[in-house]
């Protein structure tokens, strides 16, 4: 091969091409890894494992402190997130599915202002529960277990009672997943509970007729079984009237 100009051949041929295709460059590495490398099923799945750390509380989504977040480490996984989904909360959901509770963001508007995650976040629950709790139970009772509580706070509790933008919706779920009413299912559990009052009730007052426990006095009806004692004195006007009623035996203290 001839040189020109006693430059190395090598050089020679970076020449040519630059006079043919004008001014060579280096290919932009980041550009590269935007359009091929992020696009790959191997990144896809490893973006998912990053992110279900993120979702169970593992990975926090940002600590610039220490630099230990998934944005300071994973920072074009971090990117692609954002640059695709929004948020990383819409990310989780997109690509794994319902977010947890244990997922922690100040940024999650976007994902509850979306009328379609809402309705996700609302089956996800009624078919588990077959019904949709109260607030005051997604407050006290489910908050570590659904997002539900967000569903009240973004849209309030209207939006669930007739005319609320998610009325239809909750009235559809009840037909495809059938109906608990816990005010009916309440007040079976309370008729059970009392139920077994009143033979715990007729046991203790036993006791204290066959001389085994005192009414008052140390381990007495008054100090083992106060309840009891408060409900007999309410309900009867004592133990003894409560004999004479049920048992119909004498009100007169047994030796």
């Amino acid at each position: 091969m001839t040189t020109d100009n006693r430059h190395h051949p090598k050089e020679s041929i970076f020449k040519g091409c630059e006079e043919v295709f004008g001014k060579l460059k280096l290919p932009d590495f980041n550009e590269y890894s935007r359009n091929y490398i992020l696009k790959t099923n191997e990144f896809i799945k490893q973006l998912k494992v990053y992110l279900n750390d993120v979702n169970e509380g593992r990975l926090k989504v940002s600590l610039r402190k220490d630099k230990n977040g998934f944005r300071e480490k994973y920072p074009y996984y971090y990117k692609y997130v954002i640059d695709n989904y929004g948020t990383v909360q819409i990310g989780i959901k997109e690509l794994i599915g319902i977010p947890s509770t244990k997922f922690k963001s100040v940024k999650i508007e976007k994902y509850w202002k979306n009328i379609d995650y809402v309705k996700d976040e609302l089956e996800n629950v009624f078919k588990n529960e077959n019904r949709i709790p109260t607030k005051r139970e997604c407050y006290r009772k489910y908050r570590s277990k659904y997002n539900i509580w967000n569903v009240y706070r973004f849209w309030g509790e209207k939006s669930l009672l007739i005319g609320g933008v998610f009325y239809d919706f909750v009235e559809e779920l009840k037909l495809k997943y059938g109906y608990r009413d816990i005010e009916i299912e309440n007040n079976i559990q309370k008729e059970e509970e009392h139920k077994k009052f009143l033979i715990e009730i007729k046991r203790v007052v036993m006791l204290v007729y066959d001389g085994k426990i005192n009414v008052n006095g140390n381990n007495s009806l008054f100090t083992k079984y106060r309840p009891i004692y408060n409900y007999l004195f309410k309900n009867y006007g004592g133990v003894f009237y409560y004999i004479k009623d049920k048992i119909g035996l004498s009100v007169v203290k047994p030796m």
